[in-house]
């Protein structure tokens, strides 16, 4: 039955994760800005954040492995695994963003103080939120509910007594592994709240307006891209922990009831974990997309304010070539007085 069980939620999970990419990465694909190569301070401010968040992502990936692979903790390791590898692609973004300072100016103009909190999407924010909402409270249900192992390991059980005795069921998401994720998460956490304000208070040239277009485009990418690695790595621990937590609760529930202790709600908390799990992939792989796929939405009325603040070059060198061309409008019988 539970192995019935993980085969169907990991394919929901998968289904779900190739929807969300199937959608997500064209529009991705049309949100990138054009470069600016006429300015090379911005050259070099997006290559510098670009630079930096592969380099982090690939940190993060061996940072992933060597958690995951630590002995001797009894899955301890492997639990912690998302949030190391998050954290580490999270200082390496607010690194490449510090590396940048100074890097948005035009050729005479100097730089701009900023103050604030750089405002990510709100779409992946708020999703972000709710599922480290819902992990913070699955793993303070777990820690209460939770009981010693055989071993006598606190919280790494969840059992149940009956009038002849009783059972257990694990490993349990309790106060075993809760001990190391709960600081692990705020640690997360605090370091992508530092990395936003990091990343607005980023001085620039406020004078030149493709400057601020492309400056507003690449801080909206790097807000984005601290939520999503914050929010992949949360994610992830989200699917391990809800597995685990179903698996389990499923385990004792049946048992009970075979014993004629039915806990009916142990059955529901079992199944609203499990049922959690594609919800969480789905988060894993939007979060993913954000990461890899170059794009991000630009500010509302950027483009409107961009294409006002310089003429076409089109029309610019036609200027250029015929400087005695009426550029007015005309009439029949000529230019129309100004």
């Amino acid at each position: 039955m539970s192995s019935y069980l993980v085969t169907v939620v990991a394919t929901l999970a998968v289904l779900a994760a190739v929807v969300v990419l199937l959608v997500l990465r064209p529009h991705r694909r049309r949100t990138a800005p054009a470069p600016a190569g006429d300015r090379p301070g911005l050259d070099a401010l997006r290559r510098r954040v670009a630079r930096g968040r592969w380099v982090g992502l690939a940190a993060g990936a061996v940072a992933f492995g060597v958690v995951a692979a630590l002995p001797g903790g009894l899955g301890r390791g492997l639990a912690l695994a998302p949030l190391a590898g998050a954290t580490v692609v999270v200082v390496a973004l607010v690194t490449a963003d510090l590396a940048a300072r100074g890097t948005a100016r035009g050729q005479r103009a100097g730089l701009g103080a900023r103050r604030g909190v750089a405002t990510p999407p709100r779409g992946i924010t708020l999703a972000a939120a709710l599922c480290l909402a819902a992990l913070v409270v699955v793993l303070a249900l777990a820690a209460g509910l939770g009981s010693a192992d055989d071993l006598g390991r606190a919280g790494r059980s969840l059992s149940y007594t009956t009038p002849d005795g009783g059972g257990s069921a694990g490993p349990w998401p309790g106060t075993f592994y809760s001990s190391v994720l709960a600081p692990a998460l705020a640690l997360l956490a605090a370091l992508t709240l530092v990395g936003l304000v990091v990343v607005a208070r980023r001085p620039r040239d406020d004078s030149d307006g493709e400057i601020v277009r492309v400056d507003d485009w690449i801080r909206r990418r790097q807000a984005e891209s601290l939520v999503a690695a914050a929010g992949l790595g949360v994610a992830l621990e989200a699917m391990g922990v809800l597995a685990t937590a179903g698996l389990a609760a499923r385990s004792v529930a049946l048992g009970s009831t075979e014993a004629g202790v039915p806990q009916p709600w142990l059955t529901a908390l079992g199944w609203a974990c499990l049922l959690g799990v594609p919800i969480a992939a789905v988060l894993a792989i939007w979060c993913a997309v954000l990461l890899l796929v170059p794009g991000a939405r630009p500010p509302r009325g950027a483009r409107s304010a961009s294409v006002l603040a310089a003429p076409p070059a089109s029309t610019v060198a036609s200027v250029a070539t015929n400087p005695t061309e009426p550029t007015g409008p005309t009439t029949p019988n000529g230019p129309r007085a100004s």
